[in-house]
């Protein structure tokens, strides 16, 4: 973990490859193992967070179940036992909170789904704080920018299985190096989700700041009958409110590389290249759905010749769907 002195160096630990990627957590330990545990903001135990310690380092002493502490430290990529992709949070160094830093209490206190497990602490209501801000909040706070590697989407107003209309989300990966794995899963959510698609690319850098460390729980199998806790699937993400350009001063040395990393120029080319695959095929199949309802409509009529290698009559509107769709299928 870093020193004391090294914690007063924000910038000595901001950057990963280059990369800014830290954030903090603050809440109750509610699990401790001699590697990590779990830190809760909010009675439902689904949603507390998991935090590992580096390699070398050792749980501190005072860190035990119910302890009330702030993590500082950044977003590692986890690969679910499904092979979605997750989070877990690495510690730097543990500190003691201020006041004004604690999870709200109406935070702690919502009514917890009766399926899901609870924690074993019991806060007194000291221990929360005595002004919230919903607009920041500082016990669940994450900065990181990366190379968009994926995305898929969801838009606004879609009926879901439930009958519901889906709230608008861009689901994003932001890679930090070249390993293909290495990636921060980010969501942004609302109306604006159209708006972003029109914007965003491949490769394209992109900053969160202010985002939040969440965990999307997903049940597994039919709700137990007996009052025991539903089993679920949990992936961390981050949770941004907007996404930012990378500037200048977001790098280490206060000024733009001149190349860009050649794992995303790599990355482009990839993706380039699986879109040009795609125009063909739909190119092609467009060309044979042609000839066959052409020669159904009169049996008489010469068939069509089939359509050439390079897209033809495919509009920009087309063509920007596929690119999408070619994004989604690799998210």
């Amino acid at each position: 973990m870093l020193s004391v002195e090294q914690r007063s160096n924000r910038a000595a630990y901001k950057f990963r490859n280059g990369m800014t990627n830290v954030g903090s957590i603050i809440g109750f330990v509610t699990e401790v193992h001699p590697r990590g545990g779990m830190i809760a903001q909010t009675q439902n135990a689904n949603l507390s967070i998991p935090f590992e310690m580096g390699q070398h380092d050792r749980m501190p002493r005072g860190i035990k179940p119910g302890s009330i502490t702030k993590l500082v430290g950044r977003m590692e990529a986890r690969e679910h036992q499904n092979g979605e992709s997750s989070l877990v949070f690495r510690v730097l160094y543990f500190d003691n909170p201020r006041v004004l830093e604690m999870p709200a209490e109406e935070a702690w206190f919502k009514t917890k789904p009766a399926e899901a497990p609870g924690v074993e602490v019991a806060p007194r209501q000291s221990h929360f704080a005595i002004r919230f801000d919903h607009e920041d909040q500082k016990f669940n706070s994450m900065n990181v920018w990366g190379h968009i590697a994926a995305m898929r989407v969801r838009r606004p107003g879609v009926v879901q299985e439930d009958g519901k209309q889906a709230t608008g989300c861009i689901y994003l990966k932001l890679q930090q190096s070249a390993d293909p794995k290495d990636v921060i899963p980010v969501r942004i959510y609302g109306n604006a989700v159209n708006s972003y698609l029109a914007k965003l690319r491949i490769g394209m850098r992109v900053k969160v700041e202010r985002g939040h460390f969440r965990a999307d729980v997903k049940p597994r199998g039919e709700k137990p009958t007996d009052g025991t806790p539903q089993p679920v699937d949990i992936y961390y993400y981050v949770k941004a409110r907007e996404l930012m350009p990378v500037l200048p001063q977001d790098f280490p040395d206060g000024q733009y590389p001149l190349n860009p990393p050649d794992w995303v120029i790599a990355l482009k080319e990839s993706n380039e290249a699986t879109r040009r695959d795609l125009i063909r095929q739909r190119a092609n199949k467009a060309g044979t759905d042609g000839a066959s309802s052409a020669q159904d409509a009169d049996s008489s009529a010469p068939a069509q010749p089939a359509a050439t290698d390079e897209p033809q009559g495919i509009s920009e509107d087309d063509l920007l769907r596929m690119v999408k769709g070619n994004a989604e299928a690799t998210a």
